[in-house]
């Protein structure tokens, strides 16, 4: 689960709202988010409608995970069912940053995935389509500075 946030930069919800038939081996059709135990569909005011690509190594991961035949979603909870913030982040999320001897949020993730994105020279209009958001917010909101180009910006201004 953890992976899926890192790699594909999806909101939890939307992670959580996953089914999977949603997953073809390496896209993620995003069309819904989960929030509490309840899954929203892709409104006017709340757009969740996007492909996101699986990088390799993740959709490697997700290949391996046993389908439960008891539920549909593609991540589901011990017992099957929707996850619920709160219990995820009990159950899943503080052992991996306590193991892992980081504190990021999950929201943080998505940031850094599109920092990087944006970094690797990918197009703003398709950054924005994958990020589920407008150019303007994915490149204003979304990307942070990496520092990576103080040369070039001191050999441009001499």
């Amino acid at each position: 689960m953890i992976r899926v946030l890192a790699d594909c930069g999806l909101r939890i919800g939307e992670l959580f709202a996953l089914e999977r038939v949603d997953w073809t081996g390496d896209i993620l059709h995003v069309c819904a988010t989960a929030w509490e135990g309840r899954v929203t569909e892709s409104s006017k005011e709340k757009d969740h409608r996007r492909d996101v690509p699986v990088p390799p190594g993740c959709a490697e991961l997700l290949r391996t995970m046993p389908p439960r035949i008891d539920a549909s979603w593609l991540v589901p909870t011990p017992n099957g069912k929707l996850w619920r913030y709160s219990n995820w982040h009990r159950t899943v999320w503080q052992p991996t940053i306590a193991t892992a001897g980081i504190a990021p949020t999950p929201h943080e993730f998505r940031h850094s995935w599109v920092t990087d994105l944006r970094a690797a020279g990918v197009d703003p209009a398709d950054l924005a389509d994958v990020a589920g958001h407008s150019v303007q917010t994915a490149t204003s909101r979304y990307t942070h500075p990496l520092r990576r180009s103080y040369a070039q910006i001191k050999q441009a201004v001499g």
